[in-house]
């Protein structure tokens, strides 16, 4: 059940749920606007920012 996620050069990420984006920035979990790099694992997403990498399990 895959869902796209696209990162972006300043305003975050969007995941797709079927029927909207869900974005998410830096005022809501990421360390920085500017994504560098996305990586699916499984359940997880590891996100590669310009001020670091976070991991989580969106619930889509």
């Amino acid at each position: 059940n895959e869902k796209p996620v696209f990162g972006t050069a300043g305003d975050g990420i969007l995941l797709w749920d079927g029927l909207n984006f869900i974005h998410l920035t830096r005022k809501n979990c990421l360390p920085s606007d500017e994504i560098l790099s996305i990586f699916a694992d499984g359940d997880y997403i590891w996100v590669g920012t310009t001020d670091g990498l976070c991991k989580f399990a969106p619930k889509i």
